[in-house]
């Protein structure tokens, strides 16, 4: 009780410090005034993000332009060492590369164990910064802008810190993923386990007229059918879990591998879940 008390009150003074942006909050993909708009909030190094994302993203091209607005915000939490800093560098990559942003994050989803609390333990903030960086420099974006990024300042840390609050003062947002169509937060159960063809047989009822795929060969019948991780542990990431729980959820992504759509560069960083090379072990390649 008294957690749930203190965690109202965080949401209700970081909502209060919230100025009202020039832009509206997110990353976008689609056309604006599509029929549906859907806004995902994500963290970054959580498990069951990495696995919804690899199935909402075979969507992205499923539907004609002017049906689906899709809508990224930053929601990291706070027992995930990390995560407020992979927000920092989604926002680099948005101002350095946008052209490549929806790579980066399939990139970065895919390497999400390089920087769990465990794999990250030993390492000093700066050695997991220039992590980060080494991550980054996969797109063509120097070290040093990155390094910059990460001071309070920074243009790109100010906007990771403003959708962090725009997350938190939208109701009803309880732990990542969370989703919402047109505005509503959807309620269902294990929606985070959800594949692209329950995805699109759910999103189909909310368009005026009955979408035809834009690409043939990404019909509905031929969206991943992949199968969500196992994990009867937990139905989602909560903001009320403690440090242990993040730990042992860090550790068990499950199998099989999400589907990645984009692109994914090669070298340090590896598209396989198992094995990857440890963060110390990349920081010293």
């Amino acid at each position: 009780m008294r957690r749930g008390v203190l965690l109202l009150c965080l949401v209700v003074l970081v909502a209060s410090q919230l100025h009202i942006p020039r832009n509206v909050d997110g990353h976008h993909y689609g056309l604006h005034g599509s029929q549906v708009q859907m806004d995902v909030f994500i963290d970054w190094l959580c498990d069951d993000c990495a696995y919804s994302w690899s199935q909402i993203r075979q969507l992205f091209d499923h539907y004609p332009p002017g049906y689906l607005e899709f809508s990224i915000h930053h929601l990291p939490l706070p027992f995930h060492r990390n995560a407020f800093d992979a927000s920092v560098i989604v926002e680099v990559v948005a101002r350095e590369s946008p052209e490549r942003l929806w790579e980066f994050l399939d990139f970065l989803f895919a390497n999400q164990r390089l920087f769990s609390n465990k794999a990250t333990e030993s390492m000093t903030e700066s050695q997991v910064h220039l992590l980060f960086a080494k991550l980054a420099q996969k797109f063509d974006i120097p070290e040093n802008i990155v390094l910059e990024a990460f001071q309070e300042k920074s243009a790109a840390f100010k906007a990771a810190r403003n959708g962090y609050k725009y997350s938190l003062q939208r109701g009803g947002i309880g732990g990542t993923p969370t989703f919402s169509i047109n505005g509503v937060i959807v309620d269902a159960q294990n929606i985070q386990k959800w594949t692209a063809v329950q995805w699109a047989a759910y999103l189909d009822q909310f368009f005026a007229v009955e979408a035809q795929p834009a690409v043939a060969s990404n019909s509905q019948q031929n969206l991943e059918k992949t199968v969500p991780p196992q994990d009867n542990s937990k139905s989602n990431d909560s903001i009320n879990h403690n440090n242990n729980n993040s730990n042992s959820n860090n550790n068990n992504i499950g199998a099989p591998e999400p589907a990645i759509v984009a692109q994914i560069p090669t070298g340090d960083f590896h598209l396989s879940l198992k094995p990857k090379p440890s963060a110390v072990a990349l920081m010293n390649s």
